[in-house]
């Protein structure tokens, strides 16, 4: 992130990485209290 910075176009590789990381440690929590992550937004 402080890269992209000084290089705009490596902002977004940054972001989707961050975002990456962060949804994988919410996954993981979530499977290790035992909460069923759903794909389906309609129940």
């Amino acid at each position: 992130m402080a890269h992209s910075y000084y290089h705009w176009p490596m902002y977004d590789e940054a972001f989707k990485k961050l975002l990456g990381i962060f949804e994988m440690a919410i996954k993981l929590r979530c499977k290790e209290l035992n909460i069923h992550l759903s794909n389906d937004m309609m129940h």
